[in-house]
C-alpha cells in the first residue's frame, strides 16, 4: 500500500512564499516572520465576533479513577 509508505517530502514543501517553495529552514522561518510582521498591525473587525453562536458548556464524563 503505497499511501502507507514514509513520505519522501519534508512537510515545509507545501508552503510557498512569493510563489518560491520554502525548501529550506531559512526560507520557510523568513516567510513565517514576513507573514506575521505584514499582519501585526492589520486593522480587525470585532463585530464579526457578535455574529457566533456561543453554546452552554457539557459536563465532562469522568474518564480516571483520580477524579
Amino acid at each position: 500500500m503505497n499511501w502507507v509508505n514514509k513520505q519522501k517530502l519534508p512537510a515545509i514543501e507545501t508552503i510557498k512564499y512569493n510563489n518560491q517553495l520554502c525548501l529550506e529552514i531559512n526560507n520557510l522561518w523568513y516567510a513565517l516572520h514576513s507573514s506575521f510582521n505584514m499582519a501585526q498591525h492589520c486593522n480587525i473587525n470585532e463585530s464579526i465576533l457578535e455574529e457566533l453562536t456561543f453554546f452552554s458548556s457539557s459536563p465532562w464524563n469522568q474518564f480516571s479513577e483520580e477524579f
